[in-house]
């Protein structure tokens, strides 16, 4: 009897395999960090890529190595939190970062009275060292209000509307 090649494919198709060949043994298991732990500490923004982060040709920008490593934080960041267009406020500054690209592609004028559109992420970062001073109960200090006046004077008029206080 002779084997045909239909014969042939017909064997290897039901996974039979040749005499000399063996199933092909699992992976073993990695001892590399664990993926759940890892994925938890990405959502958490902890986790750090060490990918930096392009300036736009169109950019007149130059930025120090502290910039550049506090970008890439707040890339990693934004990365993890799923944003596409992200605001980073860093030190006096406040730039466009679109995420998938990590690339700085604009610089924002925030001294400008407007709307500031396609942005679906704001992140502070800062190249100086951030202490959380405590109190003398040992417990973290209230946070600072602070920012833009003109959006806490806005909160406060819906606020006093809501709960009809003039």
């Amino acid at each position: 009897m002779s084997t045909t090649g239909a014969d042939m494919l017909r064997l290897l198709g039901s996974g039979v395999r040749p005499f000399d060949q063996s199933a092909p043994k699992p992976a073993p298991a990695s001892a590399g960090p664990d993926f759940a732990r890892m994925l938890g500490q990405a959502r958490q923004g902890e986790l750090r890529t060490g990918l930096d982060v392009a300036v736009s040709a169109a950019l007149d920008l130059t930025l120090s190595p502290e910039q550049r490593t506090a970008l890439s934080e707040a890339a990693d960041k934004a990365e993890a939190s799923g944003s596409q267009q992200s605001l980073i406020m860093l030190d006096t500054m406040s730039l466009i970062l679109d995420v998938a690209s990590r690339e700085i592609v604009d610089v924002a004028d925030m001294a400008q009275v407007g709307v500031l559109t396609g942005i679906d992420s704001v992140i502070r970062a800062s190249t100086e060292p951030q202490a959380i001073e405590q109190d003398e109960s040992g417990d973290d200090p209230a946070p600072e209000v602070g920012g833009n006046i003109s959006l806490l004077d806005a909160l406060s008029r819906i606020d006093q509307r809501r709960t009809g206080a003039a």
